[in-house]
């Protein structure tokens, strides 16, 4: 019974680490303005935006605009595994450059 539970646990807890999507993207533009509001917009549509309150706000910016003065695309981790590539999203997880 103590095996039971300690798997149920261990699946629940293991779970959300799995839950995310990523798309891979080119950078049309980079705004920064509205009361701390990032926004970036891909040339294959879709928005991600982010708060200046968020914890990796400034380190993403610099990746951002390092990537887009390069040329090189990116790719976005978003936090809900049902995202879509071409909508709006506000849950970036993270970002590299390709």
């Amino acid at each position: 019974m103590n095996k039971f539970f300690s798997c149920i646990i261990v699946l629940i807890i293991s779970t959300p680490a799995f839950a995310y999507k990523e798309c891979s993207e080119e950078i049309k533009s980079v705004y920064v303005g509205d009361n701390g509001f990032l926004w970036v917009t891909f040339k294959n549509g879709g928005i991600a935006n982010m708060r200046d309150t968020d914890v990796d706000f400034k380190s993403t910016l610099s990746v951002l605009l390092s990537a887009h003065m390069a040329g090189r695309g990116i790719t976005v981790r978003y936090a809900s595994d049902s995202a879509t590539c071409s909508e709006s999203r506000n849950d970036i997880q993270g970002i590299w450059v390709n």
